[in-house]
């Protein structure tokens, strides 16, 4: 303010309070410097004419100043020189600023222009790519003008596919046993009818043996063939035919006079005995779509097709199919409830390659592995969101028991530790599941942690089975005669798989192509406005 005259003044205090309210306004409203200049200036314009005058007056009387030098006097007193100390080059530079941002706003203007104009462009080369590979897709679908369809399950088999998903269940229930046991054709022999047989040959061999016994056959034999003439001439139906010429039932008695000494005793059926039948076999198929051909990556392989599903197998014991309260407990129901207790389930994991069917491994799970199993895979939570699973678990981690050697081997594989308190945290884990004890089974955490220290450990403790390679040739046989046999998983369901993965893939993969011209259509659209 040194050195400025007096009637400078009034101009730099209007036009400080002009800035200063204006400084304030370009603060809430985000203004820009330019308005902030603007207010500066029609201040200063405004004191500067009423200056002018005084100035003009005061010049006349003491200088004697002429009014044509009047140019050089409005220069003399402008702002720029008036105001020194107000720093001009700020001004200079908070326009220049003020160009730059104007610059910058329009080459980003541009920019937006620019992207929108691409993207509608890769929006709409999208669309046409996707509806391209649709018509391309149905035409290799159809043949001579008819489009492909499922093929036909095989008989006794359910499919399911939830809608959107990986993967397809079969399912089949074996009422009363394996199939051979239904056409009562045992195409494998078990150990219990082994045992059976060299008890049977060993007491005959004894009968044979003792004279008091052979001459009180001899004398019943007369009997026994008039009796049974009887029965057949008596006997009118087909199912009474059918009744008495199939072999009776034997079963291993202990009770008798040797009780050392195992006897063969016949089961009557038509009197109080028990009626001895077999459990319900259930068969569960998952198959992920998954169809490989490893001759595309590597020619030297002769494999063009390769495909992978699991089954499960499940006994149950039916309340209906139990025996008469008042019969007599055999021997052969007596091991029902061992059964039931330790609820072992069979996992196979089957390949078909190239039409040709290979058992990859061989598991013994327990029931609570077996429902989790069939739970992760069959209700929407298998391949897609076992990452987000694992996730899950992590946020609820059970505490861990310090490692301890197992003292019995008929310990079952369920290892059960408390429950977390808190109820919200066990029912948004998918993997934890509810037991009968009331507890949180951990075996199947063993199976599936595989992503952390702890699953290396696990899957050590975790015995998978032999090599099928390793084990003997009367081995595999007998194990495939059991499966090809009794449980019906034979070649042609291994093709009626693959061939429904293939199908079921064509399926998903239109549909997510539709998904797609879907959103690109709608991208197209939404930018052209």
């Amino acid at each position: 303010m040194l050195g400025c005259r007096p009637g400078c003044i009034p101009i730099l205090l209007r036009a400080n309070n002009a800035l200063r309210k204006y400084r304030r306004a370009g603060l809430r409203q985000n203004s820009s410097s330019s308005g902030v200049i603007g207010a500066f200036w029609l201040a200063a314009a405004g004191g500067r004419e009423q200056s002018l005058v005084g100035d003009k007056r005061n010049s006349s009387s003491l200088h004697g100043a002429e009014p044509d030098n009047l140019c050089t006097f409005r220069h003399a007193n402008s702002p720029e020189t008036m105001l020194p100390s107000m720093g001009s080059a700020s001004y200079s530079d908070e326009e220049a600023t003020h160009e730059q941002r104007c610059t910058v706003m329009g080459e980003q203007g541009d920019g937006e222009q620019d992207e929108l104009q691409l993207l509608r462009q890769s929006a709409h080369t999208l669309r046409d790519a996707t509806e391209t590979e649709i018509k391309a897709e149905i035409e290799r679908d159809s043949r001579d003008g008819v489009t492909a369809i499922p093929p036909l399950p095989p008989v006794g088999w359910k499919v399911q596919h939830p809608v959107g998903s990986n993967y397809f269940v079969m399912v089949q229930t074996l009422n009363g046993g394996a199939k051979s046991a239904e056409l009562h054709k045992r195409r494998y022999q078990s150990v219990h009818d082994g045992f059976l047989q060299a008890v049977k040959e060993s007491q005959r061999q004894n009968m044979l043996r003792d004279p008091k016994r052979k001459q009180q056959q001899q004398q019943h034999e007369p009997q026994r063939q008039g009796q049974a003439r009887h029965d057949m001439e008596g006997t009118t139906g087909s199912q009474s035919l059918q009744a008495k010429s199939l072999p009776k039932k034997m079963f291993v008695d202990y009770s008798g006079q040797n009780q050392r000494r195992a006897m063969l005793r016949e089961m009557n059926t038509l009197h109080d005995a028990e009626n001895v039948r077999r459990m319900d076999v259930h068969l569960t198929v998952f198959a992920p779509l998954r169809v490989y051909d490893p001759s595309l990556q590597d020619p030297t392989v002769d494999i063009c097709e390769w495909s992978s599903f699991d089954v499960l197998v499940r006994k149950t014991t039916a309340a209906g199919k139990r025996g008469s309260k008042g019969g007599a407990q055999s021997a052969l129901h007596s091991l029902s409830h061992f059964i039931e207790e330790s609820a072992l389930c069979m996992l196979v994991r089957v390949a078909s390659v190239n039409s040709e069917m290979r058992i990859r491994f061989i598991q013994f799970l327990s029931r609570h592995e077996a429902q989790a199993l069939e739970e992760h895979a069959c209700f929407g939570q298998g391949e897609p969101g076992f990452l987000e699973l694992m996730r899950r678990r992590r946020q609820v981690r059970a505490t861990t028991r310090p490692f301890r050697s197992l003292s019995r081997y008929d310990e079952p594989l369920a290892l059960f530790q408390e429950a977390p308190n808190d109820y919200k945290a066990l029912a948004s884990n998918p993997l934890t599941f509810n037991s009968q004890r009331g507890a949180c089974g951990t075996a199947y955490e063993l199976l599936t942690e595989c992503f952390d220290s702890g699953g290396e450990y696990s899957r050590t403790l975790c015995y998978n089975g032999p090599y099928l390679s390793e084990l003997s040739k009367e081995m595999v046989e007998a194990f495939q005669g059991y499966l090809q046999g009794d449980l019906a998983i034979s070649a042609g369901l291994c093709e009626y798989v693959c061939q429904m993965q293939f199908f079921l893939e064509q399926e998903e993969y239109m549909a997510w192509l539709g998904r797609l011209r879907h959103v690109a259509t709608v991208a197209a659209e939404r930018n052209s406005k």
